[in-house]
């Protein structure tokens, strides 16, 4: 009897001992589907938010309640959509017609009173479908422009490029680049500012631009490639007369200005950078906005872990080589003086890696501030103290 109960009490102890390690398994193999799943869809979402190429469209979100003399009133649904609640300088675009809105004069939930000039086009009317643009020059901007608008080609390696030339009085040239999905308009607001100072402005398309070549991998590839499109810029630049070069980029022009800098022949002309919320760090920006994300149906986080795994599906799928365009990272072969302006509630790209950079290279980064301004929007939030940090930087250089 006893050998029974002995070998009962032995299978009894094995069957305890099983459970926690069936237990552990099983939470294993669902952590291993939760994050194969989870990985492979957000490197979905990241391919449409981060690398795939979109023709630019505006959608006109907000609607004018009430248009006066020098005000009007801008109410939409919602109200996280959008500039309607940003603090500062806006364009306001309609059907038929441009201005500019600015101070906030009253607010509720849903609606803004603010401040109203005209720039272009028919008055808007009461009921009128409006959208809100940081970039605050129209589409047709030379007609709302005092600056010698041309409009002139270059050369890539991909063919001809279109820029936009502002001619100045001076023998150094500002080459500026606007980020990913957008157009030469959203360097306009650096642009003025410099031509006033006497420098020619060559405001770049590059590849994957409307009506520009596209790039062989199809995708945005944040500097790697497109750094080509500027050096042929930078050639045309010196071929018409530069003596010396400024080079500004917006947001992803900035990875695209430091790719350039890394392996361009023709650095020796540049003499200074001015870069606007730069985004140079693109495997720290995915983070960043990863954890602002939810889990679908449940809501939760979105835990590293799942990040890290969808950026190496990504990496892949999509050819990223994560390392490369981490500009931060090769701080140390920096060579000329770098201005950043970067708003503290950027919720695109975080002002974290603009303080990295200049914390390791406090010889030649200066970074300049601006408390509450959101994603290029420094310009918008105090154009004074934008335009005087970028004309004393450049003056500085010359």
């Amino acid at each position: 009897m006893s050998n029974k109960n002995d070998s009962i009490t032995t299978e009894s102890s094995r069957q305890r001992r099983r459970w926690p390690r069936l237990l552990l398994g099983s939470v294993l193999i669902l952590v291993i589907i939760f994050h194969a799943a989870g990985g492979w869809y957000f490197s979905d979402q990241l391919r449409v938010d981060g690398f795939e190429v979109r023709p630019q469209q505006r959608e006109l979100r907000a609607t004018l309640a009430e248009v006066g003399t020098d005000s009007v009133v801008i109410a939409q649904g919602d109200p996280a959509d959008g500039e309607l609640f940003n603090d500062g300088l806006f364009g306001l675009v309609w059907e038929g017609g441009y201005g500019t809105v600015g101070t906030i004069l009253d607010q509720s939930d849903s609606r803004a009173t603010r401040s109203f000039t005209l720039l272009g086009g028919d008055p808007p009317q009461a009921g009128a479908a409006v959208d809100v643009d940081p970039w605050i020059y129209p589409d047709d901007f030379a007609t709302a422009s005092s600056m010698p608008v041309e409009h002139v080609t270059y050369l890539s390696p991909l063919g001809a490029m279109d820029a936009v030339l502002i001619r100045g009085t001076s023998d150094t040239w500002a080459v500026l680049v606007h980020g990913k999905n957008a157009s030469p308009r959203e360097t306009l607001r650096m642009a003025e500012p410099l031509w006033e100072a006497g420098l020619t402005v060559l405001a770049i398309t590059h590849r994957n631009d409307e009506g520009q070549p596209g790039d062989p991998s199809g995708i945005h590839r944040y500097g790697v490639t497109e750094w080509e499109d500027l050096d042929g810029a930078v050639a045309y630049a010196l071929a018409e007369g530069a003596g010396q070069l400024v080079l500004g980029g917006f947001s992803t022009g900035g990875a695209v200005v430091l790719s350039f800098l890394e392996r361009s022949e023709m650095t020796d002309a540049v003499v200074g950078v001015v870069l606007d919320a730069p985004n140079i760090d693109f495997g720290t920006t995915v983070d960043h906005n990863a954890a602002a994300r939810t889990l679908p149906v449940v809501g939760l986080p979105v835990p590293p872990t799942l990040t890290w795994v969808a950026k190496t599906i990504g990496s892949l799928r999509f050819g990223v080589d994560w390392g490369a365009i981490d500009y931060v990272s090769r701080a140390e072969e920096l060579t000329v003086p770098i201005l950043i302006l970067h708003g503290t509630d950027d919720p695109s790209v975080p002002i974290g890696t603009s303080r990295e950079l200049a914390g390791r290279r406090p010889d030649l980064v200066t970074l300049v501030e601006f408390e509450g301004a959101k994603h290029v929007q420094s310009w918008n939030l105090d154009p004074a103290r934008y335009t005087q940090a970028v004309v004393d930087f450049v003056e500085g250089l010359t």
